[in-house]
C-alpha cells in the first residue's frame, strides 16, 4: 500500500485563470486493506501541536489509489497543465482501531516525517462532510523547486513508460 502527499495549485479567474502562488495540500491514503480516501490537509490546530483538520473529499477501493494518481497525472500531461503534482509517495501499513487509523510509512520522507494518525472528529463534521484530525509530523510548506523536480521526474517516467508500451505493442 502507498501513501501519497500531493499538491493542487490554486487558480483565480474564470476565463483566463492565473495561478495565485498557493497550493492546496492533499493526502491520498489507504485506510484499510479494502478502501482508501482523499483528504485536504487543512488548518493546523491551535490547541494541539502537529495536528491538522482534514475534510475527506472522496472514498474508493484501495486497489484504485495508484490508478487514480496515474490518471490524474496523465490528464495533466494531456491538457498541458500542472495543477496536480505528487510531492511524496511512501510505502506504508495501516491499522484501524475504532474510528482511528494509524498510517505507518515504511521509511520517513522529506514531507511526511512520522507515522500518521487519523481520527474522526464529529464536532467538526457535518452531514455532508466528514472531518478527521490528522496527527503527525508533516511539512505542508511546498517549495516551487520541489515541484519543478517532480515535474521533470514525472516527464522522464511518462516517456519511459510510453516507450515500453510501444515495444510491447510490436
Amino acid at each position: 500500500m502507498r501513501l501519497y502527499f500531493a499538491a493542487l495549485k490554486k487558480f483565480k479567474g474564470r476565463f483566463s485563470p492565473k495561478w495565485t502562488g498557493e497550493y492546496i495540500p492533499l493526502l491520498l491514503t489507504p485506510l484499510t486493506n479494502t478502501y482508501g480516501a482523499l483528504f485536504i490537509v487543512g488548518a493546523e490546530s491551535v490547541t494541539e501541536e502537529d495536528t491538522y483538520y482534514c475534510p475527506r473529499i472522496a472514498s474508493f477501493p484501495t486497489s484504485e489509489i495508484e490508478l487514480r494518481v496515474r490518471k490524474e497525472l496523465e490528464y495533466n500531461k494531456e491538457q498541458k497543465k500542472t495543477e496536480w503534482v505528487v510531492i511524496e509517495s511512501l510505502d506504508c501499513s495501516v491499522k484501524k482501531t475504532g474510528t482511528e487509523f494509524k498510517i505507518v510509512p515504511k521509511k520517513v520522507g522529506k514531507y511526511i516525517r512520522s507515522p500518521l494518525r487519523l481520527e474522526f472528529d464529529p464536532s467538526q463534521s457535518t452531514s455532508d462532510t466528514k472531518v478527521y484530525k490528522l496527527h503527525g509530523d508533516i511539512n505542508i510548506s511546498i517549495e516551487e523547486s520541489d515541484l519543478q523536480t517532480m515535474r521533470m521526474t514525472l516527464s522522464r517516467k511518462m516517456a519511459f513508460y510510453k516507450s515500453l508500451k510501444s515495444l510491447r505493442g510490436k
